[in-house]
């Protein structure tokens, strides 16, 4: 039985442990002193002996003690059953073949055996009673400094989603996609995070005196993205918020300058570009916005429509 093939159809690892695991590597308190270098070339599965201590070389693979560059320290997050009660006779997805088989979720702590400081971290996952391992979620180099290299994730041993690479300080000084082991062909570099359009953009698409509709780009000075719409109701003479987006959908931006209060704003959705707007700053709080590209996943109806953002 192969544990890949039975992992990529059965695991799943739960959202929640995903940014908890994000959440538990950003507060950690880490004490190092140097660059590193980024290794990708990872083991993002395999098998692990079953002993107290992991010994492993470079590429984070199995060795001995004296040859050892890391060890692996597990952080349990929790246990879940296989999921899928449905008997579908499909061996490969019924659960019926591996009742009660809990999958283990972890962090897989990988520190250097000469300082013990952290090099690693990734979400990893294992069947109960295999030795085999497979890294989903969240992972993240770890400079000498304490400062992350490289921020990025897996999707079932393969590398996958957004990655930010940093500076010595840990500044994001460039970010770029994988999609399923394959790097994309669009990079975006700081100088692409124009300062003067970082902030929470609102604009009015509906208002009729009692229902007000507004569309909110948040732009972060680390070139992501948050896209959302807000809703409001007028209550004694007073807007108030209605309906709100608690964990919007999220994507990178990019601006390219043309003149002093003029440029180009594009957005990129799961490593593709999503909209392409042309720019004109009225001030410094306020922008207008028209659309010239739209990926197909959106209303194309809006296309060409131009918008007056504004910051609060």
């Amino acid at each position: 039985m192969q544990f890949k093939k039975i992992l990529f159809v059965l695991l799943i690892v739960a959202i929640t442990n995903y940014f908890c695991a994000k959440d538990r590597f950003e507060k950690e308190n880490l004490d190092t002193t140097s660059t590193s270098e980024v290794n990708i070339n990872i083991a993002s599965e395999g098998k692990y002996p079953d002993a107290d201590v992991v010994y492993l070389n470079g590429n984070l693979q199995s060795t001995t003690k004296d040859k050892a560059k890391y060890y692996l320290k597990k952080q349990l997050l929790g246990r879940q059953l296989v999921p899928n009660d449905a008997v579908t006779y499909d061996y490969w997805k019924d659960k019926q073949y591996f009742k009660n088989t809990p999958i283990i979720n972890y962090i897989y702590n990988y520190h250097d055996v000469k300082d013990n400081k952290l090099y690693f971290s990734s979400n990893a996952s294992e069947l109960e009673g295999f030795t085999d391992y497979i890294f989903h979620g969240l992972a993240m180099w770890v400079q000498k400094n304490g400062k992350i290299k490289l921020h990025g994730g897996y999707y079932y041993g393969k590398l996958h989603g957004n990655f930010a690479l940093g500076d010595e300080s840990g500044n994001v000084v460039e970010r770029f996609w994988y999609t399923h082991g394959k790097k994309g062909a669009v990079v975006l570099n700081k100088e692409d995070f124009y300062t003067p359009v970082f902030g929470k953009w609102e604009a009015e698409l509906k208002n009729d005196g009692y229902y007000r509709n507004t569309q909110v780009y948040n732009l972060k000075p680390d070139g992501t993205l948050e896209f959302f719409q807000n809703s409001y109701v007028k209550v004694n003479n007073s807007w108030g918020l209605w309906t709100s987006e608690t964990e919007p959908p999220t994507g990178l931006w990019k601006y390219i300058k043309n003149t002093d209060d003029t440029g180009t704003l594009e957005f990129y959705y799961n490593g593709l570009l999503a909209m392409k707007s042309n720019l004109k700053f009225l001030n410094k709080k306020e922008i207008l916005l028209k659309s010239t590209y739209l990926d197909k996943q959106f209303d194309q109806k809006d296309l060409g429509k131009e918008l007056r953002f504004r910051l609060p």
